[in-house]
């Protein structure tokens, strides 16, 4: 009994441990939207693509299997790629292909029309996947022009935060002009916003994409875990089931078989009583019969079946009675109508006689 508890004990803590990981692990759905206008390369900016298109890269190789990328580009129009799911390290290459063709030719940046393609492709993935976190990074220089059919759709920064996503970096890489308007942003959002300051030293604050990513998905798990996969909940469970298993093995210790039998085979004549002492097994059951393997072995026991005493628990006290569901049917002597054995209490069991008692006799 006791390696069974400990089994169960065993194997909820393995299930438990096994349920949070994978709840953990189970990917994210990423979208990465890059600015392909022409000022990402220096026409009325600075040229920021090549560090930018560098440091995508990096950014693709620290996403696991079981993610998935979505990868954009925005100038006059929106360009979606297929998304990437990744089943292997190898899908990644598929995205870097991407990011590596990809070229800042565009006239215009058509940011508004951008940000509403993104909350569209956005709310299908929620829709699939609603149980994911969803991610979504913009690389731009936020210098907002669009086309002249256009120009009366001018960007409202507030848009961004509106996007069907749980978390949203806008990497700026301007003259940090987008910054400023942190605050704003959070506070109209729906997703977490965050303004990520690329302006001065721009490839470290794109290295630090990759932290910040995880932390967003540790946030989302954390936030959205069910209480049952919650840690302390697990730990609490343990402990409980731990104190029942403790206190079952405190009260199964008690009982213990105790008190002698005499017996004798009925097959013999004048046979003198034998005798032995219950009590030095120290167990639940004690069985007796016709095995080297029993607790007390009887060569010339006839059945196949043995005499099984079994501690049982009757109105708050530990009593011995004969176990004949897993052992032999016995008959006992007179008019027997407790279910426990009492001091002198005879029974035949095939070719022997047992008598009881409740005290060990002095010879």
């Amino acid at each position: 009994m006791k390696s069974i508890l400990l089994k169960i004990v065993f194997f909820t803590l393995m299930c438990s441990i096994t349920t949070v990981l994978f709840a953990q692990n189970e990917g994210k759905d990423v979208i990465i939207v890059l600015d392909t206008s022409q000022s990402m390369i220096g026409k009325g900016g600075k040229n920021v693509m090549p560090v930018v298109k560098d440091s995508l890269k990096n950014v693709i190789d620290n996403f696991n299997v079981g993610d998935s990328l979505t990868f954009m580009t925005f100038d006059s129009d929106v360009k979606i790629y297929p998304t990437v799911s990744l089943t292997d390290d190898n899908a990644k290459d598929i995205v870097k292909k991407y990011v590596t063709m990809v070229e800042a030719t565009g006239w215009w940046t058509f940011t508004d029309n951008m940000i509403q393609a993104v909350k569209e492709k956005a709310a299908d993935i929620k829709t699939m996947n609603p149980e994911r976190p969803l991610i979504v990074l913009i690389f731009t220089d936020a210098l907002d022009d669009p086309p002249p059919a256009d120009k009366s759709k001018k960007l409202d920064i507030t848009e961004i935060g509106k996007l069907q996503s749980d978390y949203v970096y806008l990497i700026d890489l301007s003259q940090g002009d987008l910054s400023a308007l942190q605050g704003k942003l959070q506070s109209d959002s729906t997703a977490n916003v965050e303004v990520i300051d690329a302006t001065s030293d721009t490839a470290t604050a794109l290295d630090s994409i990759g932290s910040k990513i995880d932390n967003a998905q540790n946030d989302y798990n954390k936030k959205n875990r069910p209480f049952y996969l919650n840690p302390f909940f697990i730990a609490a469970l343990l402990t409980a089931i731990l104190l029942c298993i403790l206190i079952y093995m405190m009260r199964a210790a008690r009982y213990k078989v105790a008190g002698m039998i005499k017996y004798r085979n009925l097959d013999k004549v004048r046979v003198e009583w034998e005798e032995t002492d219950l009590s030095r097994f120290l167990r639940k059951r004690v069985v007796i019969g016709k095995s080297p393997t029993y607790d007390h072995y009887l060569r010339d026991y006839d059945d196949t079946k043995p005499v099984v005493f079994e501690a049982i628990n009757f109105r708050g006290n530990v009593k011995v009675a004969v176990n004949e569901t897993q052992g032999i049917q016995v008959d006992f002597k007179g008019d027997k109508k407790e279910s426990f054995l009492r001091d002198g209490d005879t029974f035949t069991a095939s070719n022997y006689e047992f008598v009881y008692l409740e005290q060990l006799k002095d010879k």
